[in-house]
């Protein structure tokens, strides 16, 4: 398990924590600037499973190693972060020793293996970390959300599948495996339990709320999304046009409502209201890779994003029970 923090030319530091951390002027950021050149949001940072992702959502430039960055970026440790051509911080990561792992995987009942880093790949590449002989490599991908394992089909994978196994995976090639829950791949039995100490008698996690809020917050260039439950938020940044997918979902044009299943087309008019020629092939673009970040941040994507099979549907299922909130 890895902790952020941000290394000051001052030479202070700030842990960052799993949500976005807004740097600019305004008294309302989470680092305040003293300077009348930077905006008053000018930068965002968003720790996620792969790194540290930096949006710029403000006038002045924002570099990472001396390369600017146009829209957002994904750090690592080491790397330099600039604002406006002047040095602002260094990016740091600390390993924490000893933490447990919050999920275990148990193959064909029998091994069982912490998870202590996601993503996690299942194949028979040499950089898999769990090595399955005769499989491809990045066979399928683990992906931890706070109510279990998201399981990604690699490319290549389909060819494992065997009888019923696809009915698992929804159109994209994603499925959920809640916390004692079992999903069969190429014959092979996977389930999840929940990371404990002892193996047994870990299977459930008592009195997960549910989700109470969506918030979606627009910036320059994107926007955040921030899911409520139990009190705390988890967030995410998304890029412009994916930032519009959601948004077109918990607020559609009326009579829709949010929760709502809305059409492909419709909705390519409200991402793309300036390109008629886009379609279903680039509306499948954009909604994987608004899943891809989304479990990046380690949102379980099916709780934001659903599509009907076959219908050329899709909707946002929290918009039928959460307060929908758009700033």
């Amino acid at each position: 398990m890895s902790r952020w923090r941000l290394e000051f030319v001052a030479g202070d530091q700030l842990y960052l924590r799993r949500a976005v951390v807004v740097v600019g002027r305004s008294a309302s950021c989470d680092v305040v600037l003293d300077d009348p050149a930077v905006s008053r949001r000018q930068l965002l940072l968003h720790v996620t499973a792969e790194g540290v992702v930096l949006a710029n959502v403000g006038r002045q430039g924002v570099s990472c190693n001396g390369v600017e960055i146009d829209e957002s970026a994904l750090a690592g440790d080491g790397d330099a972060i600039g604002i406006g051509g002047e040095p602002f911080a260094v990016l740091r990561r600390t390993t924490l020793e000893g933490a447990e792992s919050r999920w275990i995987l148990r193959l064909d009942g029998g091994l069982a293996l912490k998870l202590r880093r996601t993503p996690f790949t299942v194949g028979g590449g040499p950089t898999d970390d769990l090595s399955v002989d005769g499989w491809p490599a990045g066979a399928l991908t683990l992906h931890d959300v706070d109510t279990g394992i998201i399981v990604e089909l690699g490319a290549g994978s389909e060819g494992l599948l065997r009888g019923g196994e696809r009915a698992a995976f929804d159109s994209d090639g994603f499925a959920r495996v809640a916390v004692g829950g079992v999903i069969l791949v190429g014959g092979r039995r996977f389930s999840i339990i929940q990371g404990d100490a002892r193996l047994e008698g870990s299977t459930e996690i008592g009195g997960t709320p549910p989700r109470s809020e969506v918030r979606l917050e627009a910036y320059k260039r994107g926007g955040v999304l921030s899911l409520g439950r139990g009190g705390e938020a988890t967030e995410v940044f998304l890029a412009e046009r994916r930032f519009a997918l959601l948004r077109a979902l918990f607020a559609p044009a009326k009579p829709a409502v949010a929760g709502d299943l809305i059409g492909v087309d419709d909705l390519c008019e409200r991402i793309w209201p300036d390109d008629p020629s886009k379609d279903e092939s680039d509306f499948n673009v954009l909604l994987y890779r608004v899943r891809r970040d989304l479990l990046r941040a380690g949102i379980d994507a099916s709780e934001v994003i659903e599509r009907a099979r076959g219908a050329g549907m899709v909707r946002a299922p929290l918009g039928e029970s959460a307060r929908v909130v758009i700033v």
